[in-house]
């Protein structure tokens, strides 16, 4: 009988230590994972290759990952990772042309493993001060989503909707799953037939937050000639409470056809500190059009009205 009760003993106290190793090996693995960060490239000029130069633009003789199509790159993409788009240079005129959704970056991340998105620093596209991702063909709803996406930056990269694309930029909430800490940073988006930034939750929960938008040029957004809804930039998360860390500023908006800011409804908190920040922005020609509330104005800030 001691036999017995000693070899039952033994068996858990063993099953019990190598479940403990085997959670902290998991542990430990994942985080190792995400802590490790990768540079990853997007030269079409190159194809994919792991031994791209990014200061001579050579397709070999150096050590970094480099892919052939922005769908390659954007689906290797991990977190943690930053991803560096190619402009201009040889025969490429730095324009990546599409004709449906690119649901960029990746679900998941926490703010250790932010996902860096820009265009490579200096590289220009034909026509634009930026490496360009333009729509082209017949009309779809979104050039750019962010499905469910959290902790990631975008960055120095023109999204040109071409009159073609209803939204320039899209995130959405899907499943439960919130969209948080979006930042855009030193951005253009243009020529959305409907939308410049699309950020409204359409009652869905839960909500989002940490939107930021900086030194960005949000121009000649809504040429469709809706009635409504035509905004360089249009958010409306329901419900204020739960809107923090959210700021708009040192941005251009120029030439949109119903405003260049609407932030409706949950967006109304506006201080400093708290909730939503609006600054610093520049606002020339916007709201020329429109016959709904939010529309006819610059900066449209509900419970605040136009400004």
């Amino acid at each position: 009988m001691d036999l017995l009760y000693y070899l039952i003993i033994t068996f858990f106290m063993k099953f019990i230590t190598t479940s403990i190793y085997l959670f902290l090996f998991a542990f430990l693995f994942f985080f190792a994972l995400e802590a490790y960060a990768a540079t990853r490239y997007v030269d079409p000029l190159c194809g994919n290759v792991s031994t791209y130069n990014p200061t001579t633009r050579a397709c070999t003789g150096g050590s970094a990952l480099n892919y052939a199509t922005l769908e390659a790159g954007n689906t290797a993409v991990q977190c943690g990772d930053t991803m560096r788009i190619r402009g201009q240079g040889g025969s490429f005129t730095g324009i990546y042309e599409r004709t449906s959704q690119l649901n960029l970056a990746r679900e998941g991340c926490t703010p250790a493993g932010e996902i860096v998105i820009e265009g490579y620093p200096g590289d220009t596209s034909a026509g634009s001060t930026k490496p360009q991702i333009r729509a082209v063909g017949t009309p779809f709803t979104n050039l750019i989503a962010m499905l469910k996406r959290k902790n990631v930056t975008v960055r120095n990269l023109d999204i040109n909707a071409n009159d073609i694309a209803s939204n320039a930029i899209r995130p959405i909430n899907q499943d439960g799953i919130s969209v948080e800490n979006l930042t855009f940073d030193n951005m253009i988006w243009r020529n959305a037939a409907i939308q410049g930034l699309h950020c409204a939750n359409d009652g869905l929960s839960p909500h989002m937050q940490g939107i930021v938008v900086r030194h960005s040029q949000i121009l000649d957004n809504g040429q469709d000639n809706y009635p409504v809804g035509e905004h360089g930039i249009y958010c409306d998360p329901i419900e204020s409470a739960l809107r923090p860390h959210s700021i708009f500023e040192d941005n251009l908006f120029r030439g949109n056809a119903h405003s260049g800011l609407s932030l409706d409804s949950g967006w109304a908190t506006i201080k400093e500190g708290r909730n939503t920040i609006v600054r610093r922005n520049r606002f020339i020609g916007n709201g020329l059009a429109g016959t709904g509330s939010d529309e006819g104005h610059a900066l449209w800030i509900s419970g605040k009205g136009p400004h």
